[in-house]
């Protein structure tokens, strides 16, 4: 995948509330629970036809980059969970 299409795939559409997503400072991109990118959101929208959220963003800078690619979140999810977005702060 390229990073255009892993920034398509990660910025949209989430049933998450607007308020909160506006609060994060970071997006993974989390694929079989390794994180393969981190974006920067410059603004939260939402979406026309739905309660939907999505993000406009950037590449997050290189140092967070390096510090959180290809690190492993599986301990963060249960099996079955149904929401595939979290909220955390690290």
């Amino acid at each position: 995948m390229s990073r255009n299409e892993i920034y398509t795939a990660t910025r949209g559409n989430w049933k998450l509330s607007l308020i909160k997503a506006q609060n994060a400072e970071y997006v993974f991109s989390i694929v079989n629970g390794t994180i393969m990118e981190v974006f920067k959101p410059l603004s939260w929208n939402k979406c026309t036809d739905s309660e939907r959220i999505f993000f406009d963003g950037i590449l997050a800078p290189e140092a967070i980059r390096e510090k959180y690619l290809d690190k492993s979140v599986k301990h963060l999810y249960s099996r079955g969970e149904a929401n595939p977005c979290k909220y955390l702060n690290l």
